[in-house]
């Protein structure tokens, strides 16, 4: 077919069998890559005029060369790789995250266009998801899908996420009790000094300075270093999991990276792993780079598996008859700092935080804070 020129530039006419036609083309570069956009069957040089100037105005807000057809599923493929690639998520995040997206997001939405997920339909599912589960998890599901979307309007995939703000309400199932009372912490950590092995009683002293299952195994005597007072210094930046057994160079965001200082019963018993794993290595014949290696090492010289740190924890709820968990003395250090005056900011970094709300999600402080509110007043009044 014989594109003819007209006075204006990027504007063509050809003959069809119904007449006179017009066919816009606009060349363009993206991505270092020259691309070309065309728009034929135009009756008109107005409508062809009209079709070149949006063309150009997509040009201009970087809309062409992007990708606005993909579906959910789709773009999940090129977030999480993104993620992963940059740093942004370590195997355990991108595990976490799948997780929900597969079970929760896929099944419903992962076939649809990003264009077109409809509120409605999203505002039921959150409701539906809300019978099921607890509040919190569908707050976490949430907040990973929407991060998706953003990440897709970032990147001119999406005009708007129509779904931001989308209430939640109160779930039929109640939420899993993660609080330990500075009682109970007590009798617990009594029994878990009686009941675990010295290694296992020493890896539950770290949890309560607010350290991750994860980092308390990622831990090597490279990340160990001392203050002018003799105390023990971590410098967290490692971790490993049920994901990541053997380590993964890598905590679970950049800021999660940050600095814990131990008193002086954690400094004791921290240079006890080091000194333990020093000696099983000796006794194997283990040659390796001593300051780089974890000092959660087992009899036999392999990396102990995090899993037997929650079985520990396990045989001493068993006796005192409450339940505590690694991740529960996380909370626990959160509640007790508030009641101590941390300020929460500060608290956030000691604790890994890249928000200071994700910190405060962690606050469970309102029965202890009235206590010792009400204790405070007694001992000015009396």
């Amino acid at each position: 077919m014989k594109y003819n020129k007209t006075k204006y530039p990027n504007v063509f006419w050809y003959e069809t069998t119904k007449g006179k036609r017009y066919y816009v083309r606009r060349s363009f570069l993206f991505q270092g890559k020259k691309e070309e956009k065309t728009k034929s069957g135009l009756t008109t040089i107005s409508q062809a005029r009209a079709a070149l100037t949006e063309i150009e105005l997509q040009i201009n807000e970087n809309e062409l060369g992007i990708n606005t057809q993909l579906t959910v599923d789709q773009y999940w493929q090129l977030y999480s790789d993104k993620r992963l690639l940059t740093g942004r998520w370590n195997d355990t995040s991108f595990y976490l995250n799948d997780n929900l997206y597969r079970h929760h997001i896929q099944p419903v939405f992962g076939f649809i266009q990003l264009k077109n997920l409809d509120r409605n339909d999203y505002e039921l599912f959150i409701a539906d998801r809300l019978k099921s589960h607890t509040r919190n998890t569908v707050q976490t599901l949430n907040s990973s899908f929407m991060a998706l979307l953003n990440d897709a309007v970032k990147n001119g995939n999406l005009a708007s996420n129509r779904l931001k703000g989308v209430y939640i309400g109160k779930s039929a199932i109640p939420a899993n009790n993660k609080k330990i009372t500075l009682k109970q912490f007590k009798i617990w950590m009594a029994k878990a000094e009686e009941m675990m092995p010295k290694k296992f009683y020493a890896l539950t002293y770290l949890t309560i300075f607010g350290l991750r299952r994860g980092e308390v195994f990622g831990l090597r005597p490279m990340d160990i270093s001392e203050n002018d007072r003799g105390r023990a210094i971590l410098h967290l930046r490692d971790s490993r999991s049920n994901q990541t057994l053997r380590g993964k160079g890598g905590l679970k965001t950049r800021e999660s990276e940050r600095y814990v200082c131990l008193d002086d019963i954690g400094t004791s018993l921290i240079y006890d792993l080091i000194d333990e794993a020093s000696k099983i290595k000796r006794k194997l014949g283990i040659i390796k780079d001593q300051q780089k290696d974890y000092i959660t090492i087992n009899e036999k010289g392999g990396l102990i598996n995090p899993n037997q740190l929650n079985r520990n924890f396990n045989l001493v709820n068993e006796v005192v008859g409450f339940h505590v968990t690694p991740h529960m003395m996380r909370h626990f250090f959160t509640t007790q700092s508030i009641i101590a005056g941390v300020p929460i900011e500060q608290l956030s970094q000691a604790l890994g935080h890249t928000k200071v709300y994700m910190t405060d999600r962690y606050n469970q402080v309102e029965d202890e804070l009235a206590e010792a509110t009400t204790d405070l007043f007694l001992s000015h009044i009396r």
